[in-house]
């Protein structure tokens, strides 16, 4: 019955009449050809298909993006069932990816001077890892990175990093990178040349949760926006509704920040602008600990209503927004799949179909919002 089902699933997925819809399986006695991401992508998949990953107990390793495909998981809340893909290196435009655990999501290295925008990473489980995007000092000409977007993803133990080392910088550069609805438990900030941004407002960090602390960086720094060369950062950045609890949210001089929120940050429980921001107040989550601490399933990020309303209701901006996850355009649902139909009722009629005779399945399906 489960075969019948992802079947279905994935006839509804398609999106195009001229799009393949490729579904990789690992698992033991799978009736899927396909169980390497990687042969999908090469041998079978071409620009504007999807490779669809069954959950498995198994990883399914590395892929490298080298075509504008659509890569979807399982998702991330079910050990049992969830889709780990240790490692996707993007190097082509129009990619998105979605519902996949890694300890390395997004790795991209533009190795000769190339384009790669409109990449999209959202409902993932990002860990123990660093997601940079780097350029090639060899190459002759600038390599671009833009409208690169990262929504409704766990970043656990990461540091994300554009240009960060300087032999690389100097051969990159970065446009229109926004996150928001993310929770960052335990990570941080690093880019390394400021004068490689383009344009005003390269960095947009919204409605985004930052808790337990600032994962350490190769020079040993706990600031969460931080550049171990210029000081600067991240550069032009615009930083607002996000809540920093319990993670230092220090080292974004030149960065525009307002109606954000900060707690439990010792000495360092301050912003750096003043527009707005609310400063050393507890954000009143439903089920936190008051002191902080990493991200668990079981915490509910919410904030209350009663018996006292939290400072984050509707002092976002624009007027009456939320500040946090649960603001803004995107609300984070944890723990959510992939934005995909799925069936939720099957009613098959036959108990047996003799030759040359009708089947009758009824069944009925809903997109995930």
């Amino acid at each position: 019955m489960k075969n019948h089902i992802l079947i279905l699933i994935v006839l509804l997925i398609s999106q195009t009449a001229d799009a393949t819809i490729w579904q990789v399986d690992n698992n033991l006695n799978s009736p899927q050809p396909l169980n390497d991401v990687q042969d999908a992508i090469d041998n079978y998949a071409i620009a504007g298909d999807t490779i669809y990953i069954e959950g498995s107990a198994t990883p399914y390793g590395q892929a490298l993006a080298t075509k504008s495909i659509t890569i979807i998981g399982e998702g991330y809340y079910d050990l049992l069932s969830e889709t780990v893909l240790l490692d996707v290196d993007v190097r082509a435009s129009d990619v998105y990816i979605s519902g996949i655990r890694g300890s390395i999501l997004f790795s991209t290295n533009l190795a000769s001077f190339t384009t790669i925008n409109n990449v999209t990473v959202e409902r993932c489980y990002l860990q123990s890892g660093t997601i940079s995007i780097i350029g090639n000092p060899n190459a002759s000409s600038h390599a671009i990175a833009s409208d690169i977007t990262f929504r409704n993803n766990i970043f656990d133990n990461v540091w994300v990093g554009f240009a960060v080392s300087s032999q690389f910088d100097t051969k990159l550069q970065v446009d229109s990178i926004i996150l928001e609805n993310n929770i960052f438990t335990h990570s941080g900030f690093q880019v390394r040349n400021p004068t490689n941004t383009i344009g005003l407002a390269t960095f947009i960090l919204r409605n985004n949760l930052f808790i337990d602390g600032v994962r350490q960086n190769a020079n040993g720094n706990n600031t969460l926006f931080y550049d171990g060369f210029f000081f600067t950062a991240i550069y032009d950045a615009v930083i607002y509704n996000n809540i920093f609890y319990a993670a230092n949210p220090q080292g974004c001089t030149t960065c525009t920040l307002f109606n954000n929120l900060s707690f439990q940050n010792g000495v360092n429980d301050s912003l750096p602008s003043s527009q707005n921001n609310i400063v050393a107040q507890d954000p009143l989550f439903v089920n936190y600990p008051l002191l902080g601490g990493t991200f668990d399933f079981t915490h509910d990020y919410h904030l209350q209503q009663t018996p006292i309303q939290s400072p984050c209701i509707g002092t976002g901006n624009p007027i009456g927004t939320d500040i946090g996850i649960y603001g803004g355009l995107y609300p984070f649902e944890i723990g959510a799949g992939p934005k995909i139909p799925i069936v939720d009722y099957v009613n098959i009629s036959n108990n047996a179909v003799q030759q040359n005779s009708t089947f009758y399945l009824q069944f009925d399906a809903k997109v995930r919002k």
